[in-house]
């Protein structure tokens, strides 16, 4: 796999960029519009390194720090861990046996 260099190298591997604000109290976090954000920077726009050239240009929209954090995802429609084919093999809560004293002296008492 190559390098994920720019804002064009996260569109053409279907990579998706959030932004989060890291003051506490604040905690605001945005998805970035990664074609908007290629049209006024340039699509050859460096978006890693440390420190990072593109976290320098961005402010909080919420308390307007400029303590922020990036966070890449994927967006190639992977929707987590398919359902299991049968029912068979899934254990509910209820199911496991607790042998903890605590327990026991909660069963003894009611």
């Amino acid at each position: 796999m190559p390098a994920i260099l720019t804002i064009q190298d996260l569109i053409d591997n279907q990579m998706g960029m959030s932004v989060h604000c890291n003051v506490i109290g604040c905690g605001h976090s945005a998805d970035l519009d990664l074609h908007a954000l290629g049209t006024k920077l340039g699509f050859g726009f460096v978006t890693v390194g440390d420190p990072n050239p593109l976290v320098a240009r961005l402010r909080c929209s919420k308390c307007g720090s400029k303590d922020l954090g990036l966070i890449l995802s994927s967006r190639s429609g992977y929707k987590g861990p398919s359902a299991p084919v049968s029912g068979q093999g899934i254990a509910k809560a209820s199911d496991i046996p607790v042998n903890s004293r605590k327990s026991r002296r909660r069963q003894r008492l009611m």
